[in-house]
C-alpha cells in the first residue's frame, strides 16, 4: 500500500512542478511566450469589485459534470448577495453545457448574481486571476490523475495573490494544512460545503494574506510540498 501511494506521490511532483514552474514564470521572466510579461488589474473585474462585490472565480472548461459547476452556482444560494460568481469560459466548447448551465442559473434566479464574461487569452487570464478575491479550480474525481495531481490553477491563482478553492482530495488537504485559507478545499458536489468554505476565507482574511505570504516564500520547494502530502496519504 505505501509504495502504491508512493507511486503517486511521484505522480504528484511530476505534474506539480510542471505546473508550478509555468506558473512561476509569470513572475520570473523563464517562460519564453511570457517573457518580461508584467500582471495589471483586470479591468472588468476590478469595475465589479467598486461595486462592493467580492468576486469568486471560475475560469476554464464549462464542463458541468467534470468540473461540478452547478454545484459551483448553487452555493451562491447559500451566501450574501453582495459575494458574486465571475464565469470565464475557456475557447474549448462542450456540448450544450454553457447553455444548460445558463438555465440552471436561471431557475435558480441567480442571473444577477452569476457573471460571465469573455474569455482570455494567455497570458491575459493570470491578470483576471490576479485580480478576483477568490478563486475555484474544482474538478471530479473521474480518474486517479484527477484526485491526485494538481491543476494548474493551485499555482495561478495562490501565486499571484489569490487565495483557491479545490476538491477534497489528499493532495489539496494537505497543502490547506500548511495554507490555511489561501489553499482551501470543499465537497465539490455539495453546494453547502462550498458555500461554507468562502464565507470562511472571507472571514479569516488576515490569516488567508499570511498564507499566501508563506506559499509564495516556498517558490516551488517540491519536497516540502511532497513531505506535506505524504503525510496527508500515511497518517
Amino acid at each position: 500500500m505505501k509504495l502504491y501511494a508512493l507511486f503517486f506521490l511521484f505522480s504528484i511532483l511530476l505534474v506539480n512542478s510542471a505546473y508550478a514552474t509555468l506558473s512561476s514564470g509569470y513572475k520570473k521572466d523563464n517562460i519564453p511566450n511570457y517573457k518580461n510579461y508584467v500582471i495589471n488589474k483586470d479591468v472588468e473585474i476590478v469595475k465589479l469589485q467598486k461595486q462592493g462585490k467580492v468576486v469568486v472565480l471560475y475560469s476554464g472548461l464549462i464542463d458541468n459534470k467534470k468540473r461540478n459547476l452547478k454545484e459551483l452556482v448553487s452555493a451562491f444560494k447559500y451566501l450574501p448577495e453582495n459575494i458574486i460568481l465571475v464565469i470565464i469560459p475557456s475557447f474549448v466548447k462542450i456540448g450544450n453545457d454553457l447553455k444548460d448551465l445558463e438555465n440552471h442559473i436561471k431557475e435558480l434566479d441567480l442571473v444577477n448574481r452569476v457573471h460571465f464574461l469573455d474569455s482570455r487569452i494567455p497570458p491575459k487570464h493570470i491578470d483576471t486571476m490576479a485580480t478576483a478575491d477568490i478563486g475555484v479550480g474544482f474538478y471530479s474525481p473521474t480518474s486517479l490523475n484527477n484526485i491526485y495531481a494538481a491543476p494548474n490553477r493551485l499555482y495561478e491563482f495562490v501565486n499571484n495573490g489569490t487565495p483557491v478553492v479545490l476538491p477534497n482530495f489528499p493532495t489539496f488537504k494537505a497543502l490547506a494544512k500548511e495554507f490555511p485559507f489561501a489553499v482551501n478545499v470543499a465537497n465539490p458536489s455539495l453546494p453547502e460545503d462550498i458555500a461554507n468554505i468562502i464565507n470562511m476565507i472571507i472571514t479569516n482574511n488576515k490569516i488567508m494574506k499570511q498564507s499566501l505570504f508563506s506559499f509564495q516564500k516556498k517558490e516551488g520547494d517540491y519536497n516540502f510540498y511532497a513531505e506535506q502530502i505524504e503525510k496527508e496519504i500515511f497518517n
